[in-house]
């Protein structure tokens, strides 16, 4: 409840002037994170040297990362929240635009599927649906996979729209829109970047706005580069700090 309560609310805590009327995600948030830091604290006290059992290796990597940033405690579960429910946005949305464009194309779902085929049979020969389903999930990161991590940046880079605001640690001289001139971002000012500019630039995607399922099959690192997700970037936890009593999130 508490969770559908900040989601439901979260255009305003992401607005100055509305997050001064969200008074039940604010107090919902206040509770999950009570929460959060209540399960983190034991943890924290052994230095957090140790796994935290029944955690993701992805996850203790991240809770490790907190420590290592000096976070306090209460910012650590800010954090934690906030990471939680851009994981679930990215772990709903991205799969349901799959499926839409794969029913819509069915040459693409042949492909898939056949790639998907191919890659099991090698991965796990003659095993059966139940060691399939004990497998690491790390295995569909593998080159094998490659197609299916191909679908899912292909979803992300046409539907995904996350955004950030960075300071400029230097003059950055820009073109213009109309190609006419130019115009300065000051060192010190804030930017935030056009993805959607980005995801659909056809000097670095061809066809953009068509759904190419095989589009980085091919381990283009440079391509891959160019799509946006959220909090990507080895400093995405000194960059999302979480003001845990306003529930503004700046990520």
């Amino acid at each position: 409840d508490d969770y559908v309560a900040v989601d439901d609310d979260a255009y305003k805590l992401f607005s100055r002037a509305l997050s001064l009327f969200a008074f039940r995600a604010q107090a919902a948030q206040s509770r999950m994170q009570a929460r959060i830091a209540a399960y983190l604290q034991p943890w924290l006290e052994t230095g957090g040297a140790a796994d935290l059992p029944g955690v993701s290796e992805p996850g203790n990597a991240m809770l490790r990362a907190f420590a290592a940033s000096k976070l306090s405690p209460a910012d650590q579960a800010g954090s934690i929240q906030a990471y939680l429910w851009g994981v679930y946005s990215s772990t709903t949305r991205i799969p349901f635009w799959v499926l839409a464009h794969l029913l819509c194309d069915r040459d693409a779902y042949a492909r898939l599927q056949a790639a998907v085929d191919r890659a099991v049979e090698e991965e796990f020969p003659g095993a059966d649906e139940d060691a399939l389903l004990d497998a690491h999930p790390g295995v569909i990161a593998g080159p094998r996979f490659a197609m299916v991590d191909s679908a899912i940046k292909e979803a992300a880079r046409l539907h995904m729209l996350p955004s950030s605001y960075r300071t400029l640690e230097e003059d950055v001289e820009f073109p213009a829109a109309d190609g006419h001139g130019t115009f300065w971002v000051r060192k010190g000012e804030m930017a935030c970047a056009n993805v959607t500019g980005v995801h659909m630039d056809e000097r670095v995607f061809a066809d953009a706005e068509k759904f190419v399922v095989d589009r980085f099959a091919d381990g283009d690192s440079e391509r891959a580069r160019h799509v946006v997700m959220f909090g990507k970037g080895p400093n995405m936890v000194r960059l999302c700090g979480c003001v845990s009593r306003s529930g503004v999130c700046v990520c």
